[in-house]
Order: C-alpha cells, then structure tokens, then sequence
C-alpha cells in the first residue's frame, strides 16, 4: 500500500476510487431506499435516490425513480433533468429533449442558476444524439438509393447487351459515375452550412455555450476562461491587457445567436472545430 505525505492516509489507485465511491453510491442508495420507505411521498428522497443510480450507471432506476418524483411534483426541476439524462443514456433522445425542455421551463427563478447549465449541455446532448440518428436513416435511404440505381443501370447494360448493342461498357460505367454525382451533390447540399467562427471559443475550439464578453470586446467560454484567469492576471489572447472574471459579462446576444444556429445544426455541439471553416465530416462513403 502507499501512503500520502505523513503516513496517514493510503493513497487509492484509480480503479480503487471508482470502487470506493461505487460502494458509497450503493450505500446511498440504500440508505435513501429505507427513507423513502418512511417518507412515500418525500419526492426530494427520490431524486437523491436518482442521483446515487446515476452514479452507478443504473439509468433505468433513474428513470423510474425520475418519473415517480414527478408524480409527486411535477415542477421539480432536478426530477426533469435526471429523468432527461436518464432517457438520453437510454436512447429515447426524443423524450429526453422534452424532459430537458421541462426541466429549463421550470428553472427560471435564481435558486437554481446553477442548474441551468447543466440542462443547456443535457439539451444540446440529446439534440446532437437526435440528429446523429436521422442521419443514419439518411446515410442508410441513401445506400438502399444507390443500389436501386445501380440495379436499374445494371439491367438496362444487360437489355442492351442481349440486344447486341455496342458500347454497353462504357455507357454503365458513365451511369454509374452519374449516381455517384447525384448522391455526392445532395451529400454537400447537406453539409454546406459552415460554423461561423464568431461563434467558437478560440481557448476549446468548440462552440460556447455560455459566452461572456470582456471590455475589449472578445467572448469566451465562461469556465475555461474563468480556469486561465485563476493563474492569470492577463487576458489569454491579450496578455498585456489585464483582465478578471469581475470584469466580464454574459454575451446575451451571442448566446442567443448560439442557440439558434445548434437548433438548426445539432452535430456542431461538443464538436472540435480547428478548422471552423470545414464541415463536418462525410456520412456518405462516395
């Protein structure tokens, strides 16, 4: 065993922490479970319980306990949003964007500002998961496309063989480079919307989703920039400019051109953007 500086403590490897805090989670749970037994309609006790079961990635526990909370109180805010992650981890992205959109609806009041980012990131989560599966149902219409084109340019070469037309060769292989173009046309047609860098936080790379703005006029995303001025005294894109997180103010109007724009291209969420000026990568295998 190691120990940390004095001897005291045993310093845990990895795998012995996830187990510790597995084993705390579970006896949580338990604890939680001989109170609700106490408390039925204690929905506070529920979403506890919800909490433990997520730690344990037991999302079917976390839904129903999620559900029954609601029962119990339909405006809890916490219930909604562990009953969306619960779904988005199940697969039913669809539910899960209401739940999310519940959980947002009934976080308005300042006590739970703290909330309301988490269910932004749960929102964008089960929007991009919503939109990676339309498209698989694209790509696959796509492929099942490709081959009934290709069967029909196939049978036509064979007609006109049988027929003892010459050419035939050299007319299938132009059919088939014209389908090749038809489907690579509407491949680009579907990922010709760019992301305007405007939108991208030049510390992560990726889209904010919580901008804020300084003095000089240069948005960032909130938590990385609050990271770099806790070590910092200086703007990180103008080091001889001073700056604090007092100093700075929500981007609202940023924000909100952000939220459309991932409503309309939800694969942009969470994505590396070195390159904002690229699309996404193809779906197609043209």
């Amino acid at each position: 065993r190691r120990f940390a500086a004095g001897g005291k403590e045993p310093l845990l490897s990895p795998n012995a922490m996830v187990a510790r805090d597995k084993g705390r989670a579970l006896g949580a749970a338990a604890a939680f479970t001989e109170a609700i037994s106490g408390s039925p309609n204690a929905y506070t006790l529920l979403t506890n319980r919800a909490l433990c079961n997520q730690k344990l990635g037991k999302w079917d526990l976390v839904e129903a306990d999620a559900r029954e909370a609601l029962k119990q109180s339909n405006a809890s805010v916490k219930a909604h949003y562990l009953l969306g992650k619960a779904l988005l981890e199940l697969g039913r992205c669809e539910d899960a964007k209401a739940a999310f959109l519940s959980s947002m609806s009934h976080s308005s009041s300042p006590e739970f500002k703290s909330y309301r980012g988490s269910i932004d990131v749960g929102l964008l989560a089960a929007q991009k998961k919503c939109w990676e599966k339309g498209e698989s149902v694209k790509e696959a219409n796509d492929q099942a496309l490709r081959e009934i084109l290709t069967k029909m340019a196939e049978d036509c070469a064979a007609a006109a063989a049988a027929q003892g037309e010459d050419g035939v060769e050299n007319l299938l292989q132009k059919r088939s480079a014209a389908i090749d173009r038809m489907l690579k046309r509407v491949r680009v047609q579907r990922e010709a919307d760019k992301v305007p860098p405007a939108l991208v936080c030049k510390l992560t790379r990726k889209i904010m989703t919580d901008p804020v703005v300084t003095p000089r006029g240069t948005s960032y995303e909130r938590e990385p920039l609050d990271k770099h001025l806790q070590t910092s005294a200086f703007d990180p894109l103008h080091p001889t400019e001073k700056l604090t997180m007092a100093q700075v103010t929500p981007n609202l109007a940023l924000k909100k051109s952000i939220d459309a724009f991932l409503e309309q291209h939800p694969w942009a969420f969470d994505q590396d953007l070195d390159d904002v000026s690229s699309p996404p990568p193809p779906l197609l295998f043209l």
